[in-house]
């Protein structure tokens, strides 16, 4: 019956809520669940933000590593966009950086100056080496709305290409260089004498 069913979802709920509370301690949240899509009610004066398919709850006051400082330079790399057929698309985001006094460095290559990838997919030598740097690798959106807006935003998560750049961005912030992705590998090149 609807009664049966509406006490299991408050069950389904109560549990939910419970492992939220024991995974992110301190974190006000409230999520539903309505018609097999998560839905947020988070009190209005904070600003949170849930990321990727494991609902991992972020509270941006509380996790400074997802914002942006706006003093900052900001040096782009643009990745995906070398087809003829992107051409209108690189031309129009080139626009956009020079608009809102960001430099570009065009180069094949990955380049430890560059602070910010903008993807156009995520299979690219660029986009491996910001996301193991923890740099930003944003989509052409975030350009677009800091356009719009007249200024660089400082809260990018929304526009990020994928929930490794955060995770990454974490452990360069609290870690440093030791945070790296590779920081601690040890590499075995095997070669033959010609």
């Amino acid at each position: 019956t609807r009664e049966e069913l509406t006490n299991g979802q408050e069950q389904w709920k109560g549990e939910l809520l419970g492992f939220f509370e024991s995974r992110f301690p301190g974190l006000l949240s409230h999520i539903y669940y309505s018609l097999g899509k998560f839905h947020e009610e988070l009190p209005k004066s904070k600003d949170y933000f849930i990321s990727g398919n494991k609902c991992k709850l972020f509270e941006v006051k509380k996790d400074p590593w997802m914002q942006d400082d706006p003093a900052k330079p900001k040096v782009f790399a643009l990745s995906g966009f070398e087809v003829s057929e992107m051409k209108e698309q690189k031309d129009e985001i080139l626009g956009y950086i020079k608009q809102l006094g960001g430099s570009v460095i065009e180069n094949i290559y990955w380049d430890d100056r560059v602070t910010h990838v903008i993807a156009c997919g995520l299979r690219y030598g660029k986009v491996m080496a910001a996301v193991a740097a923890g740099r930003w690798v944003l989509t052409k959106g975030f350009m677009e709305k800091s356009a719009q807006k007249g200024e660089w935003i400082t809260k990018p998560r929304l526009f990020v290409a994928h929930d490794v750049v955060l995770r990454n961005r974490q452990k360069w912030f609290e870690l440093g260089e030791k945070g790296g992705s590779f920081w601690g590998m040890k590499a075995v090149l095997l070669m033959c004498d010609p």
